[in-house]
């Protein structure tokens, strides 16, 4: 459990930690349940800048379909 304490204020949050992309949150210390997210964007888990979200997982560019597509792509290309 992650406790954050308000400035000036006696009030102290208690938040989950390791929220998966997806979940809930309020700040960006809560998003480490998956790897390469870490951004709590408008009170949910996202995948970081440049990763995109397939199949709950953050992949880097492009995810794994798209990168199938193109080997196979270049495969048909070479063996012509």
């Amino acid at each position: 459990m992650l406790v954050v304490k308000k400035p000036n204020m006696n009030i102290c949050l208690f938040m989950s930690e390791n929220v998966a992309v997806g979940g809930t949150c309020v700040s960006n210390k809560q998003c480490t349940g998956t790897a390469n997210s870490g951004v709590c964007e408008n009170g949910t888990c996202v995948c970081e800048t440049e990763y995109i979200l397939f199949d709950q997982f953050c992949y880097e560019g492009e995810t794994p379909f798209q990168h199938c597509l193109k080997v196979k792509k270049m495969t048909y290309t070479l063996s012509n």
